[in-house]
């Protein structure tokens, strides 16, 4: 069942509340099995187009080269494109707050396959397509250890489950988040926008959130019912909290320039409620204390690691994985310890991005380079993998990531475009599908009656999904 809902528009107030400076820092039906073998292509991992996306490039300037909101135009501009040197220049050591890529983390090879593409980028903003970029072709050098094949698993019975879209107004998500009411929460990074979605009344409602372009990115609500989110779009870079009773915002910022600790990314909480948090761009794990409001960090010894998923276990030890650095973070705050290791196909690049605990205190990840679900146990230090279905569409780009109370593994697919389940006890996959196309789940929440909520962040759809147990 697909509904569509108006958005009514409320106000807003905003409070800020500053951060010490660095100083003060503590620390429809999808393919049968043979489709879906049959169409899969597996992803050309060495080409300039790949690093362009790997590496955050489009990310920031646009998967085009023409700009977004937190990145300038890199083609087609008024006063030419850039020669090949500007680029090796601004990626090595940049201007403003774009992050630095290191050789040890973009090797030489890997970066000339860039700006050969930014040139193809470049030729087809300007029409001049027919010219060639050139690059040097290193493939050789380059080249993964072939990955296992892709499964073959047919979509789950329609009559096992239940799925629901509610296309929303208030523009696409990013993170969800379902608070202690039922209610449905998500952070509107197209809008700019703070969304919730009542499961009762089948209705939306949005607050602009008060900084400007803030794109609002991961979000968490606390067991009191407030709001937090991160805040991404830059030049700000801040954590703000949101009172669904008195519609107030609150904003954390944190420490200013030289902005050693970018970008705060995924938040979750510990046991006392503090929210605890990614630096995507800042090699570092972060933690506001509410009791003083003190920011707490804790920096990862890998450069240009980009701290991705992250979760607090029962015995309140942060978990973290790098999307970049390919390695697991674990941070014991009472110590003020960082431990990294290593993926064992580090240099195949697996691309850790999301994670999840489970009640042996296993971590459960996205290998989204491979379209693998990952296992590492810190007991044993045993480190498993396992291919997901491709579902017809691509087998990489597997994204967000949740555990159930039965200790089965949750987990969105971008290039299959469905939700899927593996229950470690059978290593078997199941797939269901979404009803419309490019949904792209970036994050997923169980509501309290097993529920599981997601929301588009490639078409603006609330997706529910009930499976019959």
């Amino acid at each position: 069942m697909i509904r569509r809902h108006q958005n009514p528009l409320f106000g807003k107030m905003v409070v800020l509340f500053i951060i010490p400076a660095l100083g003060m820092i503590l620390g429809a039906a999808g393919p049968t099995p043979a489709q879906d073998q049959a169409s899969v292509k597996e992803v050309h991992r060495t080409s300039g187009s790949y690093y362009f996306g790997r590496y955050g490039c489009g990310a920031c300037h646009g998967g085009d080269g023409k700009g977004t909101v937190i990145g300038t135009p890199i083609v087609g501009r008024p006063t030419g494109p850039f020669t090949r040197e500007q680029i090796l220049k601004q990626v090595r050591t940049p201007m403003a707050q774009m992050p630095a890529f290191p050789p040890e983390r973009l090797s030489d090879e890997k970066l000339e396959k860039i700006v050969a593409h930014i040139a193809t980028l470049e030729n087809q903003a300007s029409g001049m397509t027919s010219r060639a970029s050139q690059a040097p072709e290193k493939a050789a050098q380059l080249q993964s250890t072939p990955l296992p094949p892709v499964p073959q698993v047919a979509p789950a019975d329609p009559k096992t489950y239940e799925m629901k879209e509610y296309p929303s107004s208030c523009g696409a998500g990013h993170s969800i988040s379902v608070a202690p009411d039922g209610r449905v929460w998500y952070s509107g990074i197209q809008k700019h926008n703070l969304v919730v979605f009542d499961p009762k009344t089948e209705k939306f409602q949005c607050w602009d959130v008060p900084t400007e372009k803030g794109r609002p990115h991961g979000i968490k609500v606390d067991p009191d019912g407030f709001v937090w989110v991160t805040i991404t779009g830059l030049p700000q870079n801040k954590v703000t909290m949101f009172d669904p009773k008195t519609e107030l915002f609150v904003d954390y910022l944190m420490p200013f320039m030289p902005q050693k600790f970018m970008y705060p990314h995924t938040v979750v909480f510990d046991k006392a409620k503090n929210p605890v948090f990614s630096f995507e761009y800042g090699d570092a794990i972060g933690r506001i204390v509410r009791a003083t409001g003190r920011l707490q960090v804790w920096e990862v010894p890998t450069s240009r690691a980009r701290p991705y998923g992250i979760q607090v276990d029962r015995n309140g030890t942060i978990w973290a994985v790098e999307f970049l650095g390919n390695k697991i973070v674990q941070v014991n705050p009472r110590k003020g310890t960082l431990k990294e290791y290593s993926h064992p196909r580090i240099a195949d690049d697996p691309g850790l991005r999301r994670m999840a605990i489970d009640s042996r205190g296993r971590i459960w990840f996205g290998e989204h380079e491979f379209g693998s679900v990952g296992m590492f146990d810190p007991r044993t230090r045993r480190w498993k993998s396992w291919r997901a279905p491709a579902n017809g569409g691509s087998p990489i780009n597997i994204y967000s990531f949740n555990v159930d109370k039965n200790d089965v593994v949750w987990f969105s697919h971008f290039g299959g475009n469905y939700i899927g389940r593996f229950n470690p006890r059978t290593q078997k996959f199941s797939v269901y599908p979404h009803l419309s196309k490019s949904i792209n789940c970036r994050l997923m929440d169980f509501a309290k009656d097993g529920t599981l909520w997601c929301m588009g962040s490639g078409t603006p759809n609330l997706v529910h999904l009930k499976v019959n147990r």
